[in-house]
């Protein structure tokens, strides 16, 4: 946990300071009002409260801009630049193929945080009947899901102006046979009780049914107010969410989508698609600062939440980062070595595109469309021209033609060989 001391940890040493402390970074000048009411959990209390102590059972939450929540800022938005300037690197096409590769690590993660199965081949025929539009055949799950996160590459994003539009976004990721607690007659949320869990574990119950409504319209309000630091309100929003918990499933994940979604409007599309990968990978952190936010020794404070989250976002950057740059690493070292097959202006960019598919992607072939696609938009060059040019390559035995309907080339074994040496 950061330097920044929680108050229930100062409630064990002296109740009234804690208070007082709760009090003085509520009015201080770094602190924000988020006019988000609260009950805390009577499940979280770690010891009993005197009655002529207790603030109140109910709290507004409120953050505060601390040193550490401002360092901690800068690490992300430094990289978020890093991430763009290392994919500007990268041609458009094979950023869209190498965003669809992270996408299925980001859908199986936010599934398994959740307990739901998928495999990997799932998840990717899933994408792949999302491009084609085929929808959701039978036996077929997270078609809609992906699509969701597929239209952050068009600068798609689903818009929050009222309570209603949550339910939209949740309608719009899920089909009825991919949940299993539908909400039913004409109720647009959950209709009875619920609890948030971590591994089994109950860590907070849901706002009872009748409110629902009314919190999550205080919650598009919070989410369009201007006076609010975009991350900080992205993980307030998050936080509320879930706080609120408004179906009885799905909520984990339509809430990291909507996270995601506000992580590619404001930073990357990259950092936004390691969103639940980074959670699923420290449930621990995140499920720990989810329960001291509801903490009523906590008295609605939401700084911890909102670094926890930070530090999440960071560590999937750093992911990211060191991979892009382990790959484009690789594409200059294959890009040099293509150099000497002797190929020379033309036919030099086109195995440079073949170089990144196989530093990139881990292939050493490619359909002629997606290559055709490439040289066009790096070199302007002609569909006519790279047919010529490809049968130069095969006719020198650089390359091998692998299909003929649709047409795909492959680096030759023996360039393989000495590629690989």
């Amino acid at each position: 946990m950061p330097e920044y001391p929680l108050l229930r940890v100062i409630a064990y040493s002296s109740q009234k300071k804690a208070e007082e402390t709760a009090r003085s970074r509520r009015s201080g000048e770094c602190s924000f009002d988020t006019e988000l009411v609260i009950h805390p959990d009577k499940k979280a209390e770690l010891f009993a409260m005197h009655a002529e102590t207790d603030m109140s059972s109910e709290y507004s939450l409120f953050f505060v801009s601390c040193r550490e929540l401002q360092l901690l800022k800068d690490r992300v938005y430094a990289s978020s630049g890093t991430i763009r300037a290392l994919t500007h690197q990268l041609p458009p096409a094979y950023l869209v193929a190498l965003f669809k590769k992270l996408l299925v690590n980001e859908v199986q993660a936010s599934n398994e945080v959740e307990g739901v199965k998928s495999t990997r081949k799932e998840i990717k025929s899933a994408i792949l009947a999302a491009e084609s539009k085929a929808g959701s055949g039978k036996g077929q799950n997270f078609v809609s899901y992906v699509s969701q996160y597929l239209s952050f590459l068009k600068d798609e994003f689903s818009s929050i102006k009222k309570a209603e539009d949550f339910r939209s976004i949740y309608d719009a990721i899920f089909s009825r046979d991919e949940i299993a607690d539908w909400p039913e007659g004409g109720h647009l949320f959950r209709a009875g009780t619920v609890s948030v869990a971590d591994r089994g574990t109950p860590i907070h119950r849901g706002v009872a049914p009748n409110i629902i409504e009314q919190r999550l319209q205080e919650l598009s309000d919070f989410m369009n107010r201007d006076d609010i630091p975009a991350l900080e309100k992205a993980a307030v929003s998050h936080y509320y969410f879930e706080y609120v918990h408004p179906f009885y499933d799905g909520n984990g994940r339509t809430g990291r989508y909507i996270f995601a979604g506000y992580l590619a409007r404001k930073l990357d599309i990259l950092s936004a698609i390691c969103l639940s990968y980074s959670v699923h990978k420290n449930r621990k952190l995140y499920a720990d600062a989810f329960s001291e936010t509801t903490h009523r020794h906590n008295f609605g404070e939401a700084t911890f939440f909102i670094l926890a989250m930070l530090e999440i976002i960071v560590e999937g950057q750093a992911e990211i980062i060191s991979f892009l740059r382990a790959k484009l690493d690789n594409y200059k070292k294959l890009s040099a070595r293509l150099s000497a097959f002797g190929a020379t202006g033309i036919e030099q960019g086109i195995l440079d595109i073949y170089a990144q598919v196989w530093a990139m992607l881990g292939k050493t072939s490619e359909r002629d469309a997606a290559i055709a696609d490439a040289a066009y938009k790096t070199g302007k060059i002609s569909r006519r021209t790279l047919n010529k040019t490809l049968q130069n390559l095969r006719e020198r035995g650089v390359l091998e033609q692998i299909k003929k309907r649709p047409s795909e080339h492959r680096l030759a074994e023996k360039c393989i060989r000495e590629l690989q040496e």
